[in-house]
C-alpha cells in the first residue's frame, strides 16, 4: 500500500539499498507490478532516477517489463524510458540487455501514444546504444 507521498514499501526498500527487506517483500508475495497514483511502476520509476541497483533486482525478480506508463498520457515503457536517455550509463546499457535477453518476453514493439516503439525513440533520441541492442535481439 501507498503511504501519503505515493511510496511503495518495495520502493523504499529499493532506494535505500535495503535488500533483506525488499527480498523479504517480493518472498511474501508482495505486488511488484503496482502501479502508482502518477501511472509509473517500480520499474519506470528506478530507471527514471537513474537507479540500475533497484531496476535490475526487479527486472531479477520478474516485474512486468511490458508495463506501460499512464503518465502524462505518453503510455511508455520501461525499454521506451531507457531509450529516451542518451547518455545512458554502462549499468542502465546493461540493464537493456538484460531486459531483452531475459525470459519475460519483452515485446520492443509496443507502441506509446504518438505511435513510437523503442527503436523509433532510440532513434528520436540518438541513443545509439539502446539502438544497437534492440536491433541485435530482434
Amino acid at each position: 500500500e501507498m503511504d501519503d507521498r505515493n511510496d511503495l514499501p518495495l520502493d523504499l526498500a529499493l532506494r535505500t539499498r535495503q535488500d533483506s527487506i525488499a527480498k523479504s517483500l517480493i518472498k511474501h508475495s508482495v505486488e511488484i507490478n503496482k502501479i502508482d497514483s502518477d501511472g509509473l511502476s517500480l520499474l519506470h520509476k528506478a530507471i527514471q532516477r537513474d537507479d540500475s541497483y533497484a531496476a535490475q533486482f526487479l527486472v531479477e525478480n520478474n516485474i512486468s517489463i511490458n508495463l506501460q506508463s499512464n503518465r502524462e498520457d505518453k503510455s511508455r515503457t520501461a525499454l521506451m524510458y531507457l531509450a529516451e536517455n542518451s547518455n545512458i550509463s554502462d549499468d542502465m546499457l546493461n540493464l537493456v540487455k538484460k531486459m531483452l535477453n531475459s525470459s519475460s518476453n519483452i515485446n520492443v514493439n509496443l507502441q506509446n501514444i504518438e505511435g513510437n516503439t523503442s527503436l523509433h525513440i532510440a532513434i528520436k533520441f540518438r541513443n545509439k546504444s539502446v539502438f544497437k541492442e534492440i536491433l541485435l535481439n530482434r
